[in-house]
């Protein structure tokens, strides 16, 4: 049975300590959806993998389940019975049981390669990476580079044809090997330049197609690539990520929805029904495509005739921002646009605003907007329905907005934007005016206000306004030269989170002291505080909390899956954790153990362990115990046979005074027993359950 259970630290003379209770990170229940790097399947089960997971459905079932040990996948492949996955940054990892435990393989390949697409040909396999091709004839297990005569290393995408390779490559073009990978060439005649990117290649028998961005599209060559030709007619959207053959039929997935040909690409046309999505891979067993797009993986029963919404489960959302107004919870994700939920996470509900990539969140008044790559949105109904609010400021990308109140309906409304720096609107989102007089960096990641004094956080230090735009200075030295991706004010203090850590200023940015002790890694992505907490999230290690003003931090993430944290946000009761490409997590507050200080006779002479109070007691009781040195400590409940119901510690604490709230949950009424374990000191006492 699962318990939720609060520990306390007293500190008394013998200092601090920070530790967690046995509470855990928990998935919400989405968002669903997300950007779908790529798909295989076996006999038994497809496989798609996103930034965060890799995901399985069994063929016939409606179910995605998410896979364990592993994320960050841009690649699979299924050689022989082994799923190969490229990692983007970690080399290769193999499963040999449908993906429930997977092991790194890395030799004579780089650990920390990019792995950006596998191609199987028989028992061989060959890997495009950002250091070239590889090949593996062992199913993974063993790598060989095959590089000779590419000038460009970053490699795309492959094709095996006969025994040919083709390899296209990010700014070079495209490659071909007649020889097996032991030696390459440039083929690139005809391509608009030899510098595009070329993203996915294809084959209708003796015609070879290349998809590509920034170079119009799809190119065709009809003589094994020496010269290729664009054949873009009717072909809506230019930006081409991936192409599949259906037959005779060539599919084209864009940023616009997916685009067929059924004559070589003499004439192109939007393929009825399917998704309108970035669409970003494809793959195809038997009659049926899976398309994998920023929203999910939607599937085609019929070789394209119609298609079916994403099955449930799918959680591989990136959430840029996490948003409580108290009565709803609003997620803005990347490529999958802004989310509502009324239950604390549990459902969300998918809202109709237009942009896809929503990076920043706030309310003024009952408004509402959100900061978008394709400027602000305005919402007058709680989130039900947005409207463009970008007059003066259209198409720019927003990275954070905040508002100083002025006792006014309109108040003064700030927007960062991520290259043109900052722009004021007075008239509640109307119209918006550049306010960057002095502001010598434009590239604003954050904004924060103290009072009237507005704060941009930037890629090379604070700047400050004291009147409301009009004119800009430096807040400070300090933090010069320093890239700053959050801030936040807290009890007229500001913080700045930076790849250097976390940064108080305690005189409205004069001077700037870092606050990084117990803080593991420094690269701060996002900040969130209450009059409790406050939180840092992290790139490499998750969660920090402190509740010392910054002065030391603590790790929060027993449960939380091994991603970037991207944003925070706090209710009454839980912490939400924005991840990049998991969806929303969920901590209960609850479960953070609070430094509150001791009762005036408090002493901390030697190990004891005091009565629980209350006690009887039928929903929770508290058990107050001491630790008068550094030690490992184990508090657990017993029954009366002395079997172990429940570890509620089970850590190494600091010298202090520590309370711990046990919650009863589903436990029967009864006599059960308590115990403290510190080295050779054991202490048992009895507790009754009405």
């Amino acid at each position: 049975m699962k318990k939720t259970t609060t520990i306390l630290l007293l500190i008394g003379l013998y200092g601090f300590c920070h530790n967690y209770s046995m509470a855990q990170w928990v998935q919400t229940g989405g968002p669903e959806g997300g950007y779908i790097h790529s798909i295989t399947d076996d006999d038994t089960y497809v496989y798609a993998a996103t930034f965060g997971a890799v995901y399985r459905l069994e063929k016939g079932e409606t179910s995605w389940i998410s896979l364990p040990e592993i994320n960050g996948a841009h690649s699979l492949a299924v050689s022989g019975s082994t799923i190969v996955a490229g990692l983007d940054g970690g080399g290769v990892y193999r499963s040999t049981d449908h993906g429930m435990s997977w092991s790194v393989w890395v030799s004579g390949l780089h650990n920390q390669s990019a792995v950006y697409a596998l191609a199987v040909n028989g028992g061989d396999l060959f890997a495009g990476t950002d250091r070239g091709v590889y090949l593996s004839t062992d199913h993974g297990a063993n790598w060989t580079p095959r590089n000779s005569g590419m000038d460009n290393l970053l490699v795309l995408c492959m094709l095996i044809k006969g025994s040919n390779i083709f390899a296209g490559t990010m700014g070079g073009g495209i490659y071909r090997s007649e020889n097996y990978g032991i030696s390459w060439s440039p083929v690139n005649s005809g391509l608009k330049n030899e510098s595009v990117w070329v993203n996915s290649l294809a084959a209708i028998s003796d015609t070879l197609f290349a998809g590509t961005w920034w170079a119009d599209g799809v190119y065709r060559s009809i003589d094994n690539g020496d010269n290729w030709i664009i054949t873009n007619t009717g072909l809506g959207n230019p930006d081409v990520n991936t192409l599949a053959v259906v037959d005779t039929m060539l599919i084209a997935g864009t940023f616009g929805g997916i685009y067929h040909t059924e004559d070589k690409g003499d004439n192109w046309g939007p393929l009825d029904d399917s998704p309108g999505y970035v669409v970003s891979s494809f793959h195809l067993t038997g009659p049926v495509i899976f398309a994998g797009t920023n929203n999910g993986i939607y599937i085609s029963p019929d070789k394209g005739e119609s298609w079916e919404d994403p099955y449930d489960g799918f959680i591989g959302t990136i959430i840029n921002s996490v948003h409580s107004t108290g009565t709803n919870l609003f997620a803005g994700t990347a490529n999958s646009g802004l989310y509502r939920s009324d239950d604390e996470g549990t459902t969300w509900e998918k809202l109709n605003l237009y942009s896809s990539n929503i990076t920043s969140f706030i309310e003024n008044g009952t408004d509402f907007f959100s900061g978008t790559s394709y400027g602000v949105y305005k919402s007058e109904d709680e989130g039900d329905t947005w409207v463009p609010s970008n007059n003066g400021m259209e198409f720019e990308q927003i990275s954070s907005l905040n508002v100083i109140s002025d006792g006014k309906a309109s108040n003064y409304l700030f927007a960062g934007t991520d290259s043109s720096g900052v722009f004021l609107s007075t008239d509640n989102g109307d119209i918006w005016n550049r306010i960057n007089t002095g502001l010598t960096d434009t590239l604003v990641h954050c904004l924060a206000v103290s009072g009237t004094n507005l704060y941009a956080g930037t890629e090379s230090g604070v700047f400050v306004t004291t009147n409301k735009g009009v004119s800009w200075i430096p807040a400070g030295t300090d933090l010069n030269g320093i890239h700053v991706n959050c801030m936040i004010v807290r009890n007229g203090n500001i913080f700045a989170g930076t790849t250097n850590g976390v940064y108080i200023s305690t005189n409205n940015g004069t001077s700037w002291t870092p606050v990084n002790t117990g803080m593991t890694d420094l690269n701060i992505l996002c900040l969130a505080a209450n009059d409790t907490y406050l939180l840092a999230g992290t790139f490499f290690d998750k969660v920090f909390v402190s509740e010392d003003n910054g002065d030391t931090w603590t790790p929060v993430n027993s449960g939380l899956r091994d991603l970037p944290v991207l944003s925070l946000g706090l209710t009454e009761t839980y912490i939400f954790a924005g991840s990049r490409g998991a969806g929303v997590w969920q901590y209960p507050l609850s479960g953070i153990i609070t430094a509150v200080q001791p009762p005036a006779n408090e002493t901390h002479l030697g190990f004891t362990l005091g009565q629980n109070f209350p006690n009887p007691f039928s929903t929770s009781t508290n058990i107050r115990f001491t630790v008068p040195t550094r030690a490992k400590v184990i508090l657990k409940i017993l029954d009366q046979s002395g079997r172990e119901v429940e570890v509620l510690v089970n850590s190494e604490l600091m010298p202090g005074t520590y309370e711990k709230t046990f919650n009863r949950d589903q436990l029967p009424g009864g006599i059960y027993y308590y115990q403290l374990q510190c080295g050779e000191f054991s202490q048992t006492k009895k507790l009754l359950v009405l």
